[in-house]
């Protein structure tokens, strides 16, 4: 796959916390077909075996790319349920791979965004 860099821009306490990990932060940018698509980031402990990784600048951050679908469209899907999801047979997800990535971390918790 054709490498691609991400940009990722940190807010100051998002910095700030990097600096105090031991590992680095796996971060999951999920693109969500379905009946509507969505854009999540999500924090796991551990990267799924089909993450796709994604080139970044930083050190202290592990970034996967990670497009899936869902089995049926159920309006429930866009009600903040998580229905059960598969990943999405990209042919080419260098397409698909975000340009951008912005994180922070507030009240103990990490958060986060990206687009194209």
């Amino acid at each position: 796959m054709e490498s691609k860099t991400v940009t990722v821009k940190l807010t100051r306490s998002a910095q700030n916390r990097l600096d105090t990990l031991a590992q680095p932060l796996n971060v999951e940018l999920e693109l969500y077909f379905s009946c509507l698509l969505r854009l999540r980031v999500i924090f796991p402990d551990q990267p799924g075996d089909d993450y796709i990784p994604v080139a970044v600048s930083h050190e202290k951050l592990k970034v996967y790319f990670h497009p899936v679908m869902t089995k049926h469209c159920v309006v429930d899907d866009i009600r903040g349920r998580d229905p059960d999801t598969v990943t999405f047979p990209i042919k080419k997800p260098e397409k698909f791979i975000p340009r951008w990535v912005k994180l922070d971390f507030k009240h103990g918790n990490w958060s986060g965004e990206f687009g194209y």
